[in-house]
């Protein structure tokens, strides 16, 4: 949280080299800060939030994320039309999933007291274990990111703004499919870490290769049906 809060930062400066067509709003980099901000809150409690889906317990975090996804966009559609401003609408989207990190690293904390006592020292097998393991997760996570922003900074760096808003349309219908996948799929992420501990390396890959048609199979199905329809649904919309 920290490395993005200061890498994004850092970038501030150099916000008009990134855009082609810089819009004339005097609170431009607040509201870049703001969004780095939203960005990297969720990292500073991330790691508790992950032993309930490591401990299958994510139900319970799906559960805080539909009331808080709710809350939040009540207050949204209320702050624009009594306020008429941005940035209180940015700031709805800071606070909500500030407070529902905070919800669920309480209710962490009150069902598994022993991850605020002291650890014990692990070997040096088990650290290089656990280094190379972080690490892989965080050239994937830093991988994916890029893979999904990059677009959109080429896209404002080269043609202007206009497009990127166009394009974002675009983007939303394919990171809400994503986040669709992503909620279904995702629930089975703990009970998979289970069996592969628990099982040998043949049954391992059976289980590998049948998620992988799966999954094959899944994103055919979208990909065909955004393809198809993509056009004429974005023609309605706007």
């Amino acid at each position: 949280g920290v490395v993005i809060l200061l890498l994004g930062g850092l970038i501030t400066p150099a916000l008009p080299q990134l855009v082609k067509e810089m819009p004339d709003i005097p609170e431009i980099y607040f509201i870049y800060l703001m969004f780095v901000l939203q960005s990297s809150i969720g990292y500073f409690f991330s790691y508790k939030i992950s032993f309930l889906s490591a401990t299958q317990k994510s139900y319970q975090v799906r559960f805080f994320d539909i009331i808080t996804s709710i809350f939040q966009t009540i207050l949204q559609i209320g702050s624009l039309l009594i306020f008429h401003n941005y940035i209180v609408y940015l700031a709805i989207s800071i606070v909500c999933p500030f407070i529902k990190n905070v919800v669920v690293t309480i209710i962490v904390n009150k069902q598994y007291p022993f991850l605020k006592e002291k650890a014990s020292k692990l070997s040096k097998e088990e650290e290089k274990g656990i280094r190379k393991n972080v690490l892989a997760m965080f050239i994937y996570k830093v991988s994916s990111t890029l893979s999904s922003t990059i677009d959109t900074i080429l896209v404002s760096l080269f043609m202007g703004i206009v497009e990127v808003g166009i394009y974002s349309n675009y983007h939303l219908i394919i990171s809400y499919s994503n986040q669709l996948f992503s909620t279904v799929l995702g629930t089975i992420t703990p009970s998979l870490g289970n069996f592969f501990v628990s099982n040998d390396d043949k049954k391992k890959i059976r289980l590998l290769n049948t998620l992988q048609l799966v999954y094959y199979w899944l994103g055919t199905y979208l990909a065909v049906g955004l393809v198809v329809l993509f056009n004429p649904f974005i023609e309605l919309w706007l």
